[in-house]
C-alpha cells in the first residue's frame, strides 16, 4: 500500500458560478486532419469499482493504468486511458510503456496495487487505484521514487484520452481555475469529467490527439505547452509538482469524477479530494470483506485457486449495472477496442447484458451463497429484459432496451431454469414470465434462429439442452401451481425432443470418426446428409455440417439429461480432442469449433470481421464439470476436473482476468512498434496468454467460480436434482406409444428436409377457425391438445376411447401456430407437434414457375454470403377476402429475415400493379428503378419491404404508408392487407401484375442495383442493354404457361402482361 503525503485540502468546496477559464485562454490550434480515436485493447489487467452502488463508476487497468472507465452506466464507457507520464532528464515514458506489477491492496477487494517499472530502472512510480464508494470518482495515488538522480531531474504528468458517452469526437476540453486549485473538465453529450490533483496541477494543455496533446508534445520534445481548450479527439494533461528537497521521493493523488454536467463532475472531484484518500480506501476494502465474507469458502485447493475464486467472484459482482441492478455486462472491455475506432456513439463491445452470459454469473453466485444477486438477475430478466411474447432479445442495453435482436433459443431457457433454482416461481411469476417463455420456446422450438455462438441456425445440441431442461422444470412449476394440462404438455415435449435429441444432431458417416459424434449444429433432422452444408461465420468457408463439432452437447450430461457415460458423448469428446483441443504452456484450451474465425489472425492482426478463432478457457471449464460428472458415475476420464480448474487459472491475464480467448499457436507474436496501424498492429501475444478479446469474460470467471464449488462440494451445483432423477440418465429413446392426429377442413402441408418446421409430425393448412383435431392413441390415454401462439397457449384435453380414437374441438387464429399433441398412458408420454397456419380460402390463385428468380434468365446472383438462391424466388401468389380487406399472398422459395426488419422479411421488395377494369385514367409508367411498362394501364401500385408499405393511384397520389403485412414462415408467404375503403373489392376481371426486385436500403430508390459484373451486394447482368439500363425486376408473376420472356430487354422494351382474376 502506498504511503500518503498528502498536502492538506479542506473538506468542503464551494464552487463558484460561472466556471472561470484560467487567464489568458489560448485554444489549441486544429489539425488539418484529426486522428482517428479508438477503443482501449480488450486484454484488461483488472477491473475496479466499489462494491457499493452508489458509485457509479468503472475503471479497466490496462497497461499500468486506466483504460476505459464507465460512468454513468456499464454501457457507457468514458475514457481511452488515463495514465502518469515522467519526464526524466527531458525524456518522456508513459506508464503504458513501462514494466508492471500488480497486486490487490487486499486479496478480497478490487483495488489495485501497481508497481511501474522503466527500462531505464532510474525510477520506480507506484500506484493505488480504486473508486470513492460514495462518489463518482475514481482515486489513483501515487508514489514515484528516484533512483538516478534528483527530483529536479523529473517531471510528473497525468494525461487522459477522453471518450465520454461513448464517443472518441466531440470531447470538449478545457481548464479552470476553482479556488486554489487547477481542473482538467471535459463534456460530451450528457457525460461530464473533471479531474484534479494533490498537489495541484501547475501546467495543464488541452489538445488534439497525435498533432498538440500533451503526450504528443512531451514525447517529441520533453516539454508541455499551455493550451486552455480543444474539442474533438483530445488529450487533455497536467503537470504535477514534486517537492525539490534531498528526499528522493513524492507522493501524491489524482481524482478524476464524473457527472452529467461539468460543475456536478468539479463538485464530486473536489469533494473525493478533501476526504483523506486512505480512509476512502479503508471503506472501499471493507465494503467488499462485508460482501464476500458470508459467500462460500471452497475446500481443497490451494491459496493461488482460492485466491482466483475470491477475484472471480468480485469480478463477477463488479458486473452489475448499479441503477439498473440485475444487469450484468458480458465483459466491461472492448475487443480488439485498439483498432475499433470511437466515431459513433452506439455500444461496441461487450459491456451489454445476453442472458446466457448472466445466468451464467447468476448461477455462480448462487453456487457461492449470494442469492440476492442471483435473485435481482432473475428479476432484471423477467420485469426488465422480457419481451411481452415471452421471448428475450440478443442482447440488450441495462435498462431493458434491445441492442441486437437475433433469436437465441437457449436464452428464453434459462431464465426459467433459474427460476426453478431460485424457488422463484409462484403462480404470479409462473403466469407473467415463466409460462411466455416456455410457450415462445414451444412455438419456435427446437430450431434456433442463432446458437450460443450466435453465428448459425438449426437444431444445436447446447440449445435443445437447455430447452428440454426449461420445458422439464417447466412442467414441475405448472403442476405444482395448478396447470396439471400445461404441464403434461411441456413434459412431454421435453421427452420428445430429447429421446430424438441425437437422431437429429448426431452422426454416423461424418468424416470426422467412424463411430457417431455430435455435430456443432444441424440443418435438418439428418446430420448424415453431407449435401446439408454450414458457413463458418467471419469469412470462413462452407463445410458439410456433420464436418463441423463443437462441446455444445456436454450441457446435456451437465443439466442431467444424458449419462457421462452414453456411448455417444464419449465418442464425440473422442473427436473433440482429436480435432479442436490445443495443448499449451498454460494447459489444454479448446476452440469454440474447428475452422474458427472469430480472432487475431495469426500474424497478430486484430480481428477486423475474419481472423483466425482462438481457444476459450470457459470450455476447459465445461470439461472440467463433465469429468467430474464421469467421475461420480465411474466413468475414467484423462485428467481431473481440478486439473482444469488450474489450467483456467493459468490462462488468466494480469491480476487473474480469465480471458474469451487464448493464443492457440506455438509461436509468439512480439508487440509492434509504436505508430503501426492499428488495423494491422499486433499487442504483442503468446502461446496460451490472452488475446486481444475479452478479459475478462465474465462467462468465463463465473465458469470457475462454479467449478471451484464443484471440486469442493463434489457435484454439479448447477444440475437440478429433479432432471437427473426424472431423466435417469439414461440413453433416450422414442416413446412406443401411438399417436396420430388429423385436422378437419384443411389439408397437410409438406414438411420440409430442412429448416425450423423439418422436425415436426405434420403441417396443415386449415380453412376454419373452429375445427376438430382427431387421432389415434392408446386406449384410455390422457390427451392434451396445446395450441401455442404469441397470445399464449390454450389447452384441450379429453380421453381416448377403448379403440384408442380421440377428438378435441381446437381454435385457431389467422397467425401461424403450434399445436402440440400429447398423449400420456401410465408413466409413458408421447407429443406430436402439428404447425398449423389458417387461411381463407383463395377467390383466385397462380402458381409461378420455379427457378426464375434471375431477371430475363441470365443475371448472376450477388457474391455475398447474405444472398441465398431462391430468396426472391415467388412460387405462387393468391387473393383473399377477410372482413372489409382484401389480402395479396405472395410466396416465396426461401423466406428469411437476416436484417430484423419489422415487417418480418428482409431483401425483397414487393411492387404489385392492380388494373381495375371499371376505373379509367391508369399508367403504364412502372414506379422508380423498376424500368418495365405495361400492356394494360395499371391504377393502383402497392410497394412493399421489410421496413415500410406504400399504396398509391395511377396519379401519384399516397392512400397509405401503413398497410398490414404478415409472414408466415411455413408456406414462405409474404401476406398484404389493403382495406377495401382504399381501392374497393377485388372482383373477377381485376388485373395483377406482381414483380419481386430486391431492396437495398443504402440504394436508389432503396432498389439493389446491377452492374455488369455481380459483386458483394450487387447483381451483374452480363448481357448490356442496347437500349438502355437493364430492368430490376428479379421476377414476375407472368400468365398460366407463359415463361419470364417477358424481361428479356434484348428483345426490345419490357412490357409485362397482367394476371386476370377470373
Amino acid at each position: 500500500m502506498l504511503r500518503s503525503t498528502i498536502i492538506a485540502v479542506g473538506a468542503v468546496f464551494l464552487l463558484p458560478a460561472p466556471l472561470l477559464l484560467a487567464a489568458s485562454a489560448t485554444p489549441a490550434p486544429v489539425p488539418s486532419r484529426p486522428a482517428t480515436p479508438y477503443w482501449t485493447v480488450g486484454r484488461n489487467d483488472a477491473v475496479v469499482t466499489a462494491r457499493d452502488t452508489v458509485s457509479k463508476v468503472w475503471a479497466d487497468i490496462v497497461h499500468g493504468s486506466i483504460g476505459e472507465s464507465y460512468y454513468p452506466t456499464i454501457n457507457v464507457a468514458d475514457s481511452r486511458t488515463i495514465e502518469f507520464i515522467v519526464v526524466h532528464n527531458g525524456h518522456a515514458v508513459p506508464v503504458s510503456a513501462m514494466t508492471h506489477r500488480y497486486s490487490l491492496v487486499s486479496h478480497k477487494a478490487l483495488a489495485v496495487n501497481i508497481v511501474n517499472t522503466p527500462a531505464s530502472k532510474a525510477y520506480q512510480l507506484d500506484e493505488t487505484i480504486f473508486t470513492n464508494p460514495h462518489a463518482n470518482s475514481i482515486v489513483m495515488e501515487y508514489h514515484i521514487k528516484i533512483r538516478s538522480g534528483s527530483l529536479n531531474d523529473y517531471h510528473l504528468y497525468l494525461f487522459s484520452n477522453p471518450h465520454l458517452n461513448n464517443l472518441g469526437t466531440d470531447n470538449t476540453g478545457l481548464t479552470a481555475q476553482i479556488q486554489n486549485h487547477t481542473v482538467l473538465e471535459a463534456r460530451n453529450g450528457t457525460v461530464s469529467s473533471a479531474i484534479v490533483s494533490n498537489p495541484s496541477f501547475i501546467k495543464t494543455s488541452n489538445g488534439y490527439l497525435n498533432s498538440n496533446d500533451g503526450l504528443t508534445q512531451l514525447l517529441s520534445t520533453g516539454h508541455l505547452t499551455s493550451y486552455t481548450q480543444a474539442t474533438g479527439n483530445i488529450g487533455q494533461t497536467g503537470e504535477i509538482p514534486l517537492s525539490r528537497g534531498a528526499d528522493r521521493q513524492a507522493s501524491g493523488e489524482v481524482v478524476i469524477a464524473y457527472g452529467n454536467q461539468i460543475p456536478t463532475a468539479v463538485q464530486t472531484a473536489m469533494s473525493t479530494l478533501g476526504h483523506p484518500a486512505q480512509s476512502l480506501l479503508g471503506k472501499f476494502v471493507a465494503q467488499w470483506h462485508h460482501y464476500l465474507a458470508p459467500l462460500y469458502h471452497p475446500h481443497g485447493l490451494s491459496a493461488g485457486l482460492l485466491n482466483q475464486y475470491w477475484l472471480s467472484l468480485m469480478t463477477i459482482k463488479a458486473a452489475e449495472d448499479k441503477t439498473s441492478v440485475g444487469a450484468m455486462a458480458a465483459s466491461l472491455s472492448t475487443p480488439w477496442g485498439e483498432s475499433v475506432p470511437a466515431t459513433t456513439s452506439s455500444v461496441t463491445g461487450y459491456h451489454m447484458v445476453w442472458v446466457r452470459d448472466a445466468y451464467q454469473m447468476a448461477s455462480a453466485l448462487l453456487a457461492a451463497g449470494d442469492r440476492r444477486t442471483a435473485s435481482q438477475i432473475l428479476h432484471w430478466f423477467f420485469s426488465v429484459d422480457q419481451y411481452s411474447n415471452g421471448n428475450f432479445p440478443q442482447n440488450s442495453f441495462a435498462n431493458g432496451t434491445p441492442f441486437w435482436i437475433g433469436q437465441e433459443l437457449d436464452q428464453d431457457g434459462f431464465p426459467v431454469i433459474l427460476a426453478y433454482q431460485l424457488g422463484q416461481d409462484g403462480p404470479g411469476t409462473y403466469k407473467q414470465h415463466i409460462e411466455p417463455a416456455l410457450n415462445y420456446i414451444l412455438a419456435h422450438g427446437p430450431w434456433t434462429q442463432l446458437d450460443r455462438w450466435e453465428e448459425s441456425s438449426g437444431f444445436s445440441p447446447n440449445t435443445m439442452a437447455v430447452d428440454i431442461a426449461a420445458l422439464a422444470l417447466g412442467a414441475q412449476i405448472a403442476r405444482q401451481d395448478g396447470h396439471p394440462s400445461q404441464a403434461q404438455v411441456y413434459q412431454a415435449v421435453a421427452r420428445h425432443w430429447l429421446n430424438h435429441l441425437q437422431s437429429w444432431t448426431v452422426t454416423t458417416n461424418g468424416p470426422l470418426s467412424s463411430r457417431p459424434y455430435f455435430v456443432r449444429i444441424s440443418t435438418a433432422p439428418n446430420a448424415n446428409n453431407p449435401s446439408n452444408t454450414i458457413t463458418i461465420a467471419n469469412g470462413g468457408s462452407t463445410y458439410p455440417q456433420n464436418a463441423i463439432v463443437d462441446q455444445g452437447f456436454l450441457s446435456l450430461v451437465r443439466l442431467g439429461l444424458i449419462s457421462p457415460a452414453d456411448p455417444v458423448v464419449i465418442h464425440s469428446l473422442s473427436v473433440i480432442d482429436h480435432t479442436i483441443r490445443v495443448q499449451t504452456p498454460n494447459g489444454p484450451g479448446f476452440h469454440r469449433y474447428n475452422h474458427d474465425r472469430y480472432g487475431n489472425y495469426a500474424n497478430g492482426a486484430p480481428y477486423n470481421g475474419s481472423g483466425y478463432g482462438g481457444l476459450w478457457p470457459v470450455l476447459g471449464g465445461e470439461r472440467g464439470e463433465y469429468d467430474l460428472a464421469a467421475h461420480l458415475q465411474g466413468v475414467q476420464s484423462a485428467h481431473s476436473p481440478l486439473y482444469y480448474l488450474q489450467t483456467m487459472k493459468n490462462m488468466a491475464y494480469g491480476l487473474g482476468m480469465i480471458p474469451e480467448q487464448v493464443w492457440p499457436f506455438s509461436t509468439a507474436i512480439p508487440r509492434s512498434p509504436a505508430g503501426t496501424n492499428p488495423a494491422t498492429a499486433s499487442i504483442g501475444l503468446k502461446p496460451g496468454v490472452a488475446t486481444g478479446s475479452a478479459a475478462p469474460l465474465n462467462w468465463a470467471m463465473a465458469q470457475y467460480v462454479r467449478l471451484a464449488i464443484d471440486i469442493s462440494k463434489n457435484q454439479l451445483v448447477d444440475q437440478p436434482r429433479i432432471l437427473h432423477k426424472e431423466f435417469n440418465l439414461t440413453n433416450p429413446m422414442p416413446s412406443t406409444l401411438p399417436l396420430s392426429a388429423n385436422f378437419s377442413d384443411g389439408h397437410s402441408a409438406p414438411v420440409p428436409a430442412t429448416g425450423m418446421y423439418s422436425v415436426d409430425s405434420g403441417n396443415w393448412i386449415v380453412h376454419s377457425q373452429q375445427g376438430t383435431l382427431s387421432g389415434q392413441a392408446a386406449p384410455g390415454a390422457a390427451i392434451a391438445a396445446a395450441v401455442v401462439s404469441n397470445n399464449g397457449i390454450k389447452i384441450t384435453t379429453t380421453t381416448a376411447n377403448s379403440q384408442g380414437r380421440y377428438s378435441v374441438p381446437v381454435s385457431i387464429s389467422s397467425a401461424l401456430q403450434t399445436v402440440e399433441v400429447t398423449e400420456k398412458s401410465g408413466n409413458m408420454t408421447k407429443a406430436l407437434s402439428e404447425v398449423v397456419s389458417y387461411s381463407t380460402p383463395p377467390m383466385a390463385a397462380w402458381r409461378n414457375l420455379p427457378f426464375d428468380d434471375l431477371g430475363p434468365g441470365f443475371y448472376q446472383y450477388p457474391t455475398g454470403s447474405w444472398f441465398v438462391p431462391g430468396m426472391l424466388d415467388m412460387t405462387s401468389v393468391s387473393l383473399h377476402q377477410s372482413g372489409n380487406s382484401d389480402v395479396v399472398n405472395v410466396s416465396y422459395d426461401v423466406l428469411n429475415n437476416i436484417y430484423g426488419a419489422p415487417n418480418g422479411f428482409s431483401t425483397k421488395l414487393l411492387e404489385i400493379y392492380l388494373v381495375n377494369p371499371a376505373t379509367s385514367g391508369g399508367s403504364t409508367a412502372a414506379l422508380p428503378y423498376a424500368n418495365v411498362g405495361f400492356s394494360t394501364p395499371w391504377n393502383y401500385a402497392l410497394r412493399v419491404s421489410g421496413w415500410d408499405t406504400k399504396l398509391v393511384n395511377a396519379q401519384g397520389t399516397v392512400l397509405s404508408r401503413n398497410l398490414t403485412v404478415t409472414t408466415n414462415s411455413l408456406t414462405h408467404t409474404v401476406s398484404i392487407q389493403i382495406p377495401s375503403s382504399l381501392i374497393g373489392s377485388f372482383k373477377p376481371g381485376w388485373g395483377l401484375y406482381v414483380t419481386t426486385l430486391s431492396q437495398d436500403g443504402y440504394a436508389p430508390g432503396e432498389v439493389r442495383p446491377i452492374s455488369a459484373q455481380p459483386g458483394p451486394y450487387n447483381f451483374g447482368y452480363v448481357k448490356a442493354d442496347p437500349t438502355g439500363y437493364p430492368t430490376n425486376v428479379m421476377d414476375v408473376l407472368t400468365p398460366s404457361g407463359t415463361p419470364q420472356q417477358a424481361l428479356n430487354y434484348l428483345h426490345g422494351p419490357i412490357i409485362l402482361r397482367a394476371v386476370t382474376i377470373p
